[in-house]
């Protein structure tokens, strides 16, 4: 068998270093992007004020320059973009756009360039299960984002023994979740577990909860699109007697903005808490990031608003297994 060259992380050394991101400006996947891009943004001012980027053992600091393009949400246009990165632009810092299905789309292109994607905003298990040398991923899998809720919720309350999962059947993202929830339940000693794909946009989040409700479960775990989750949250009236309830898209902050009081006690994942995890070997720490998030970011002034996160008392997080919120 002929030995694998190692892979090896180039960024030429020119008068600044240019990053391109194709991210969903417009479309679906809007709310997201914008948030991705409040992060990206935040990166370039640490940068910036740190007095360039670090590379190589001389010390360089290059300046560095950040191209966005909007991919309207859009396969065709994620995949036009990051050709023009690659083949007009020769970007030295290619950055992934959101969703698993854009990511999906454009890293054959970066693999053919051999140019390395860096993928921050696709989470589903297909990307991780691909044979990729060129893409770097920040998520944690799909399947890891809520697979610690049923030992959690058990371990405060041994009487719930049921659970339902209502999971998009768009794309592997939602799939992948529901799997992982399933895997956590079977592995914390439930006695019934139900899997209920929908297509999505719900047509009808009333039938979904009556079936869904049918088993009497106790945990109710949602994964659709943030405006499925959305939907489904606007009709818990129907699933009073449940004790807890978590939901993939209440992990954003407009989320609060959509549902209002409903938020009020439902789970959604987080992967980033500013005291979960060590400091960064690299980088703003998270007093850093929490005091650029309050001042560029919040229309509130000295409100923390983290990206991807509710604030503290609009609900309650998990972290997941891993390290960013991802689609």
């Amino acid at each position: 068998m002929a030995r694998r060259r190692p892979l090896k992380l180039e960024v030429a050394l020119g008068p600044e270093v240019l990053a391109g991101v194709s991210l969903s400006l417009s479309g679906p996947f809007r709310l997201q992007a914008e948030q991705a891009l409040n992060g990206l943004r935040l990166w370039v001012d640490y940068v910036t004020g740190a007095g360039g980027l670090p590379l190589g053992l001389a010390g360089s600091r290059p300046p560095l320059r950040l191209l966005i393009l909007d991919d309207r949400s859009r396969t065709s246009l994620a995949k036009e973009n990051v050709l023009r990165f690659l083949t007009q632009d020769h970007v030295d810092l290619l950055i992934g756009p959101y969703s698993s299905g854009l990511t999906l789309a454009v890293a054959p292109l970066a693999e053919a360039h051999g140019k390395i994607l860096w993928n921050h905003g696709g989470a589903s298990d297909a990307i991780f299960q691909g044979s990729w040398r060129h893409l770097v991923s920040v998520p944690s899998p799909a399947s890891d984002y809520l697979k610690a809720l049923p030992l959690l919720v058990r371990s405060q309350d041994p009487s719930v023994a049921r659970i339902s999962v209502v999971y998009a059947k768009t794309g592997s993202f939602a799939a992948h979740v529901a799997r992982g929830v399933a895997d956590g339940a079977k592995a914390a000693g439930f006695d019934v577990i139900r899997l209920i794909p929908f297509d999505s946009p719900i047509r009808d989040a009333r039938a979904l909860l009556r079936e869904a409700l049918a088993v009497g479960p106790g945990l109710l775990v949602g994964a659709g699109s943030f405006q499925d989750d959305v939907v489904i949250v606007k009709r818990l009236d129907l699933a009073s007697r449940v004790k807890t309830m978590a939901f993939v898209g209440a992990g954003l902050e407009a989320f609060y903005g959509e549902v209002g009081a409903l938020a009020e006690g439902v789970i959604g994942p987080s992967q980033w808490e500013p005291a979960a995890h060590d400091g960064p070997l690299t980088g703003p720490d998270s007093e850093m990031v929490l005091l650029g998030v309050s001042h560029e970011i919040s229309p509130e002034a000295g409100v923390p608003r983290r990206p991807g996160l509710r604030d503290r008392d609009r609900g309650r997080r998990v972290p997941s297994t891993g390290r960013k919120l991802g689609r």
